[in-house]
Order: structure tokens, then sequence, then C-alpha cells
């Protein structure tokens, strides 16, 4: 019976083209690069000279101001039954008469 070679995973091959996407998000936001932030997310977008004059934990703060909103805004407000039937608000507050503190319990 042969041995089968383990390989070890690396990182590097996903950190790689991850540091990647970074650096052009940092450029979307700073207005540089091919890519531009959506209409949505405009108000996060800093001019050049702005992003040569800000320090690096400046700007690390703006871009994660900017993938914080986008995470919020990738939520959906209404969730769909899988028959189609009823659709109800996703809001926190949903589902609770006035006056009534729900418990949440984490297990």
């Amino acid at each position: 019976m042969a041995a089968t070679a383990v390989t070890r995973f690396d990182p590097k091959i996903i950190r790689e083209p991850v540091t990647c996407q970074y650096v052009e998000a940092d450029r979307a936001i700073c207005g540089h690069g091919d890519l531009m932030l959506v209409p949505a997310l405009a108000r996060h977008r800093l001019t050049v000279d702005v992003c040569i004059t800000i320090s690096p934990i400046q700007r690390q703060k703006a871009s994660d101001a900017c993938f914080k909103a986008l995470a919020h805004a990738s939520q959906p407000t209404l969730v769909t039954s899988t028959n189609g039937l009823l659709t109800v608000p996703t809001t926190p507050g949903a589902g609770k008469k006035l006056n009534q503190k729900r418990l949440c319990h984490i297990i």
C-alpha cells in the first residue's frame, strides 16, 4: 500500500487575494483605482488631499466605518416565508407588545 503525501495548507494562498481586495477597497474610499463606492456609501468617500494627510490609524477607522455601513446596508428589512404567503419585518422590536421588554438569552 502506497503512502499518500500530506500537504499542508499555506495561509498565504488565501491571505494574498484578500489583502489585495482591501487595498482596492481603500483606493475606492480615497477615489483612486478602478472601483467606485456605491451611492449608498458615497458619504464615506474621502478626498485625495485628506487621504494623503491622515494617519494610518485614521485611514483604518474610515475603512472600518465604510465596511460597517456596508454590512448594515446588506441586511434585509423584510423576510418572506418559503411559500411566499407571509412577509414580516426583521426589525429588532417587531412582534412585541407595547411596554413589554423582550428578554434575550444567549446560550
